[in-house]
């Protein structure tokens, strides 16, 4: 992926303005379809280029006005011809790429800054050229201050790109789009460029045993060995990223089959150029109610991105709230008491959550932008009441403590490892995802209060039985059931602590199967079910028919089955109470009980929200397959 750009480029640490982030926005004009009507390219892309944007650095706008004019140059990404944009404007703390792609010959991609030609006042020029950072007119120069640039990615690749921002689904034999991306807007912010006639800051630090920067000699532990033409680390060097040994995102090649994130060698280069990158923590210590975009909240004058974790630790909590949608690659409430509010979208990355004791709240909407473990240790809540947007994504449980969510959307997977999942709604009819794991050995349940659960399975079970899914999912009730240590439906599995704080025992959860004996029920409180459902509700101790009440219907399922003589292997619907499979005196000391205090009396909690859909199959698959580790040679 070797640089390509007209004319120099230079980003670097600001002078005089208050700290702000770094954003690259991209522009699509000189696209001839690469990106156009591909959503998921341009997420790629933009995921990337936030991945990258931890800087703090202040960049001056490039605002054209009267005698004032300029010129970008840059090399078409779908053509690759130089073309200029005249008087582009560029907003403060903001880089503008223009992207595309083309037949590259084999290349993956190829990136770099741009040029610029202008007229005006000195200070105008030195506006277009440096935009406020100092050091960039120092000779030799260590900052830098670009309006951007260009890059290009290959339509035809001989590898078939992977456009996916979860490394875990990415195919062997397949190009990562997200490494890709990530290397040539390295160029882009200056990595690599070498000046013809002006020294730019990478030249500053070139010598013939490689590159000298103090950030790049303190990581590798002395100068870095360079590729040939001075503008990647040399091939095969590594580094490490959160600990783990991997290849340098800037070395020549990227691993088909892999994703390589910046490493801390490729970060301590950018550092040595000029940019000022903020820590991989970054601490809240904004006032209460103060803006979770403003860096001047946090301790490294950057808020977090999906390269960066927020950490809130303060003996005095404060409020967060989000004006617009923000990110973090996770999140760490290290004490109590905190609410993360506002009308913005707070995305997680693959860190996911850590809360320690005491109740933490997240009241502004959440999405998951990766798979991710949310750990909540003993004693903590850590309650979601803005909704949870699972983006397809698989989300892990972990710790003794207790998750809080208003329902489960759009997950691919649910794994409750350790403590409870909680649902906070009230009277919601839930789709679990179709990835459902309790691990009940150690404890793990999902808690549905008085809410109802509906698995949906695609084989219907053999005439006169009962589905292999219900079977699993009754199996997980009777734990949860059981097996309680404080008494009723407090145990591992699906439990409900609303049925177990009931005073008289009355309540219960009922499970059943609209396939099986009495099944074929339209919908479920309002929500449309087919046959194939397993139907798992809040109810009245005794309501077998699952009509809402205690009545001679019911004594009438029961009786008939009792009676009948066949009480052995029996269910919910055929009057078995206590989930032990046999109808005896046991189940019809539940339904007395229940219809001599609750007799005629409906149990309604209230109206459920509007039905969240999930994938129409219960299964868990384990599959993986390993890259292949082909490598292809780059510009």
């Amino acid at each position: 992926m070797r640089a390509a750009g007209l004319a120099l480029l230079m980003l670097a640490v600001g002078a005089g303005f208050a700290p702000a982030e770094i954003h690259i926005e991209f522009d699509y004009t000189y696209d001839d379809g690469f990106f156009g009507g591909h959503p998921d390219r341009q997420a790629a892309l933009e995921y990337a280029a936030a991945c990258l944007c931890r800087f703090a650095d202040d960049l001056s706008a490039i605002q054209p006005s009267g005698s004032n004019t300029w010129d970008a140059y840059l090399y078409r990404p779908d053509t690759g011809d130089a073309v200029y944009v005249p008087n582009l404007v560029v907003p403060a703390d903001t880089l503008i790429v223009f992207a595309g792609g083309r037949d590259l010959a084999g290349a993956l991609g190829v990136g770099g800054p741009g040029g610029w030609s202008g007229t005006g006042t000195g200070a105008w020029l030195d506006t277009i050229e440096y935009r406020g950072e100092a050091g960039a007119w120092a000779n030799p120069p260590t900052d830098q201050g670009p309006w951007g640039g260009q890059v290009s990615f290959d339509s035809v690749p001989t590898y078939p790109w992977y456009f996916g921002i979860d490394p875990a689904g990415l195919p062997s034999g397949h190009a990562d789009f997200v490494s890709t991306a990530m290397h040539e807007l390295g160029h882009v912010l200056g990595f690599g460029i070498v000046g013809s006639t002006d020294m730019t800051a990478w030249d500053t630090y070139f010598t013939p045993t490689g590159f000298s920067g103090p950030a790049a000699v303190a990581e590798y532990g002395g100068n870095v060995p360079l590729d040939a033409y001075r503008a990647h680390w040399y091939e095969g060097t590594m580094s490490t990223v959160d600990g783990v040994s991997q290849e340098t995102a800037m070395d020549p090649t990227v691993l088909i089959g892999s994703r390589k994130w910046f490493t801390d060698l490729d970060w301590a280069g950018l550092d040595d150029i000029g940019w000022d990158v903020a820590a991989a923590e970054t601490v809240w210590d904004g006032s209460s109610t103060t803006a979770w975009g403003a860096g001047t909240n946090w301790s490294t004058t950057v808020s977090p991105g999906p390269s960066a974790t927020a950490v809130f630790d303060t003996a005095a909590p404060r409020q967060p709230a989000l004006a617009g949608d923000g990110s973090a690659r996770g999140i760490e409430f290290l004490s109590t008491g905190w609410t993360v509010g506002g009308m913005g979208t707070l995305t997680v990355y693959d860190r996911g959550v850590a809360a320690g004791a005491g109740t933490n709240t997240i009241a502004a909407p959440v999405a998951l932008g990766m798979p991710s473990t949310w750990t909540v240790a003993g004693g903590g809540t850590l309650a979601v009441s803005g909704g949870l947007d699972g983006g397809g994504f698989v989300l892990t449980k972990q710790g003794a403590g207790t998750l809080e969510v208003t329902e489960f959307a759009n997950l691919a997977g649910l794994h409750v490892q350790a403590g409870t999942v909680r649902l906070s709604a009230a009277g919601a009819n839930v789709r679990p995802p179709d990835d459902l794991v309790i691990n009940t050995a150690a404890g793990a349940a999902v808690d549905l209060t008085v809410n109802n659960l509906i698995v949906d399975y695609t084989t219907p079970p053999t005439p006169g039985g009962y589905s292999a899914e219900f079977l699993a999912v009754e199996a997980l009730v009777a734990s949860g059931f059981q097996d309680g240590p404080g008494g009723y439906w407090d145990g591992p599995g699906i439990q409900s602590s609303a049925a177990a704080g009931t005073a008289d025992h009355a309540t219960a959860l009922a499970v059943f199967d609209n396939a099986g004996p009495g099944g074929g029920k339209a919908d479920l409180e309002g929500e449309p079910v087919d046959a194939t459902s397993v139907l798992v509700k809040y109810a009245w101790f005794g309501d077998i028919n699952l009509d809402g009440v205690v009545d001679f219907n019911d004594y009438n399922i029961i009786d008939n089955t009792f009676l009948g003589g066949d009480t052995a292997n029996q269910h919910w619907q055929r009057g078995d109470l206590n989930y032990d499979t046999v109808v005896d005196f046991n189940d019809y000391n539940l339904i007395d009980n229940t219809y001599l205090a609750h007799a005629g009396e409906t149990l309604a909690v209230s109206a459920p929200p509007s039905p969240t859909p999930e994938p129409a199959t219960v299964a868990l698959v384990c599959l993986g397959a390993a890259g292949l580790l082909l490598r292809r040679r780059s510009r």
